[in-house]
């Protein structure tokens, strides 16, 4: 629940405090709410055992209805689009009423939510699966060759899924989620061997502020504007960095948050979701 209004603040325009502009389920904070809440129902009810099977069947699914709709994954007319509108209506972002009454949905807005909730599901769950081994009673050494079998594995899959069905990232498609569910899980195995195993922690410090205040991270960097403050602060810049001001500028707004962090690392004050 924390998740999905965190979402709504960041680009559902809740506090906007105006019925006419709320977007229902539009961010990928809500994305990851949806797929915690569906991952914890199959593994409370059906185990790691259930936790395997649905990482296979979810996406089947996803792919087999995108497929016999028959419309592909041409923009607008799509399963996960059509049922996005359907569902949604009004609250979908972008959409808008029209003086006859009727809604209208903004042709550049195709990223969908609901449909593709069954892959967002099973993202959540390939990471469930990544720490059910990583707390596993193996060494270091072969957790890390297993992650590794594994994060190809999910890297194999992922190809041979684009043979009739694209990596799509608004779409979040089955191609996609094994795609990034392959790369990460590769990354986990290979920074938990050199933390854990190698014990190598050198320069890592800063990795650890941001990933146990990661939410935190997320929230400030879309609500905080201080777009003003660094106009203020840098524009003397402009005159002998050129295009490259912008660069600076962001960079101040990063170790802005950086600095919130760390303090609030310092002081163990954390956003627990």
């Amino acid at each position: 629940m924390l998740l999905f209004v965190f979402g709504a603040i960041v680009q559902g325009n809740l506090l906007d405090l105006n019925l006419n502009r709320f977007s229902f389920y539009s961010n990928t904070l809500q994305s990851i709410a949806s797929g915690y809440f569906f991952a914890v129902l199959i593994y409370l009810f059906l185990g790691i055992r259930g936790v395997s099977v649905a990482i296979f069947v979810l996406p089947a699914l996803y792919t087999f209805g995108m497929l016999a709709y028959g419309k592909g994954y041409e923009p607008d007319v799509n399963l996960a689009m059509v049922v996005d509108r359907f569902l949604m209506g009004r609250f979908m972002p972008g959409a808008s009423i029209n003086e006859a009454g009727v809604v209208e949905f903004a042709g550049w807005y195709q990223y969908t939510w609901i449909y593709s909730t069954l892959n967002f599901t099973t993202t959540v769950l390939t990471g469930l699966l990544t720490g059910y081994l990583l707390k596993n009673g193996w060494t270091a050494l072969q957790k890390f060759y297993r992650l590794l079998l594994l994060g190809g594995f999910s890297l194999l899959l992922a190809w041979a899924i684009t043979f009739f069905e694209p990596v799509n990232k608004h779409l979040w498609t089955s191609s996609m989620t094994f795609l990034t569910s392959g790369i990460s899980i590769i990354l986990m195995a290979t920074t938990y061997y050199l933390v854990d195993g190698v014990k190598w922690r050198f320069g890592l410090m800063w990795l650890k502020i941001y990933g146990m205040n990661s939410i935190l991270a997320y929230m400030l960097y879309h609500t905080l504007e201080i777009s003003s403050l660094t106009r203020y602060w840098l524009h003397g810049l402009r005159q002998y960095t050129g295009d490259y001001y912008p660069f600076f500028t962001e960079f101040a707004k990063v170790m802005l948050i950086f600095a919130i962090l760390r303090y609030c690392y310092k002081r163990s004050v954390f956003l627990r979701v």
